[in-house]
């Protein structure tokens, strides 16, 4: 009699073509605890399984992928919670078989609904309270494995920071800047501060920075718009990565129901100074000083005080602390050739005191100043002086310079009535040599635009990029400008493109517009 043989068959697997690697970096103080999890398409890897735990200060990775023989790709969330099953954090994924894949984090599963690729760095608070939230940076990748990084921190927001940093020596750090130490940043634009018709009388004004203290820095941009219609002038918060290549974060209004026309500003600690007016021409404006804490969580600054301009615009606004426990604010406002000074009448500022009045130190309004339009940074030194930089370039974005000026405070006015001497000391020419790859592109795709947004409105973008072409349009001082202290020995000027560059929609094209960076170093 024979043998028989009988063939056990083991099933065949298809090869993996969507899958997602979930990283999960826990930068918080808190275990996170899995909660749940559920997938739309696709399942756990073999041999896979979601971390019980995440330590504080632990990265894990769990590998996800499509079912066998499915073709609808890999797509689901999973929540953590703190140990005692509050502060429910949702991260959701996907590798779809069809479209870009997705990445998105948020209080509960609904963020699986309106997830979208993030190929580029991107942020979010969860469980925000007046006193902190978490703070989450997060990126996915395109391709067969979609890499999707959650990157958690927390973040306090009711620490207060009085003043920036001081410099060793303002003079020997303010001439270390040069053309040469240069760098240009993208950015991709999430909500446009203007419309279309906007963009031909509305533009970048300032930069200020905020950060560098136990987060990343942010920029906090000004921007006008006096489009028809529009109630407000706009803020734009977004996080310094030191990429190349970044994203806004958030597009606010500002603050003065009915102007529509922010001036430049300068961050002093967890304050700002932002000059404000109802429009280009206005003869009266006033000098905002912002409570900027939120913007570490990207939400809008609040508005703690003002200083009342009313017989006059105010374009340059600089701020800074005198060095010591009893150290008043000191701000500084220019219109034309005229500039002014404030002193604030405590040495805090809310919430550890009332606001106050601020004096005006140039009480006739008649302090020259030889830099017309100029953006402003007053900066003080570690001895306590204090000194004036003013960032300014002509109408057609040539002749872009530094300047630098000496301030000296008076405690009897001079024979002038005023009690501030100026005293310039040095300038420094930083050309912009290259053209913004976002003022390039804006040109070069315009005419795409016709079927999105229809030939007149396409006709005004022509007119725009005619009026001021490719240079006009490109970084300047002209435009958003300001400048940071980063240490004691390290000072950065910034300069933006004119506008927020439009452009087709299905091109993909993310560099909407660009920042240049000088920074200078003393020995």
């Amino acid at each position: 009699m024979g043998t028989f043989y009988f063939a056990v068959s083991t099933p065949l697997k298809m090869t993996k073509t969507h899958k997602v690697e979930v990283t999960i970096v826990n930068n918080s103080d808190y275990e996170l605890h899995f909660k749940e999890d559920k997938f739309e398409h696709g399942r756990l890897a073999d041999g896979a399984n979601w971390s019980k735990v995440i330590s504080s200060r632990q990265t894990v990775t769990t590998l996800c992928y499509e079912r066998d023989w499915a073709l609808s790709g890999c797509s689901g969330w999973v929540t953590y919670t703190t140990a005692d099953n509050q502060s429910p954090i949702c991260f959701s994924f996907s590798n779809p078989a069809a479209g870009e894949n997705g990445i998105d984090v948020g209080h509960d599963n609904g963020i699986w609904d309106t997830m979208t690729s993030h190929y580029i760095t991107v942020t979010r608070t969860v469980h925000q309270t007046k006193e902190s939230c978490y703070y989450v940076r997060m990126k996915s990748t395109s391709g067969d494995t979609n890499k999707a990084v959650f990157e958690i921190y927390p973040l306090v927001l009711n620490h207060v920071y009085s003043e920036n940093q001081y410099l060793d020596d303002v003079v020997e750090t303010f001439n270390s800047v040069s053309p040469a130490n240069s760098r240009r940043t993208y950015f991709k634009c999430l909500k446009d501060p203007t419309d279309i018709p906007g963009l031909l009388k509305s533009h970048f004004k300032g930069i200020s920075v905020y950060g560098g203290h136990d987060f990343n820095r942010k920029f906090i941009f000004s921007h006008t718009d006096v489009g028809e219609g529009a109630k407000n002038g706009s803020i734009i918060i977004a996080e310094d990565l030191g990429e190349e290549l970044q994203t806004t974060e958030n597009t606010l209004p500002t603050l003065h129901p009915g102007w529509r026309h922010p001036c430049s500003s300068q961050a002093c600690g967890s304050y700002m100074a932002l000059g404000i007016q109802e429009d280009v021409d206005s003869e009266s404006s006033e000098i905002q000083i912002l409570d900027i804490r939120p913007v570490a969580a990207n939400l809008g600054p609040t508005i703690i005080g003002r200083i009342d301009r009313p017989t006059g615009g105010t374009n340059g606004v600089g701020m800074t602390r005198e060095r010591g426990e009893l150290g008043r604010y000191i701000v500084a406002a220019i219109n034309g050739n005229k500039i002014d000074f404030y002193r604030s009448a405590y040495s805090v500022l809310p919430p550890f005191h009332p606001f106050g009045d601020f004096e005006c130190l140039t009480p006739d309004h008649k302090l020259e100043f030889p830099v017309s339009g100029a953006g402003l940074g007053l900066v003080t030194q570690k001895d306590g002086q204090i000194f004036l930089i003013a960032l300014d370039a002509d109408d057609s974005t040539e002749n872009n310079t530094a300047y630098l000026f000496s301030v000296k405070l008076l405690q009897q006015k001079n024979e002038k009535g005023q009690f501030v001497t100026l005293q310039k000391i040095n300038q420094i020419a930083l050309p912009v040599d290259t053209v913004s790859d976002s003022v390039k592109l804006f040109g070069a795709n315009i005419a795409l635009l016709t079927p999105v947004i229809g030939p007149i409105l396409v006709a005004l973008l022509y007119a725009l990029y005619n009026k001021f072409g490719v240079k006009r349009l490109s970084n300047s001082f002209r435009y958003g400008k300001g400048l940071f202290v980063s240490d004691s020995k390290t000072i950065e000027f910034f300069a933006t493109d004119r506008n927020v560059a439009v452009f087709p929609p299905l091109l993909g094209l993310e560099k909407n517009f660009s920042i240049m960076t000088w920074t200078g170093r003393a020995p």
